[in-house]
């Protein structure tokens, strides 16, 4: 039986946010989006996503705090996706926002991905 999400899509990159928002309200899911680290946590407050799809670009260890402190109302995933495989693998703010948010595995894009996505 499927259940729609409350998905919050943060990626400073608009037209890929745009894209996956369009393609995730076509399947029935409520969408919204941010492209900052400050309109993450405005809109993870407002808006209280079931999930948050985070570029790791936008994720530091301040905003991977402050998402943990908000899981406490409401609880939520986080999932990372970028586009920057080996820059997400290598990065240590990475690292340090994984720890700090619930320590996702990196799953590595096919040959014909240009995201890959790392599941918290």
């Amino acid at each position: 039986m499927f259940t729609a999400k409350r998905i919050l899509i943060v990626d400073a990159e608009v037209g890929f946010t745009h894209l996956l928002a369009r393609n995730l309200k076509r399947s029935g899911h409520v969408v919204a989006q941010a492209d900052s680290a400050a309109g993450c946590i405005a809109q993870a407050q407002r808006f209280q996503p079931d999930v948050i799809m985070l570029d790791p670009a936008i994720a530091g260890h301040d905003l991977a705090s402050r998402l943990a402190a908000l899981k406490e109302p409401r609880p939520f995933r986080v999932v990372f996706v970028t586009s920057a495989v080996k820059e997400l693998i290598s990065s240590e703010e990475h690292a340090t926002a994984s720890r700090s948010v619930s320590a996702p595995t990196a799953a590595a894009p096919s040959a014909d991905a240009d995201y890959a996505v790392c599941v918290g």
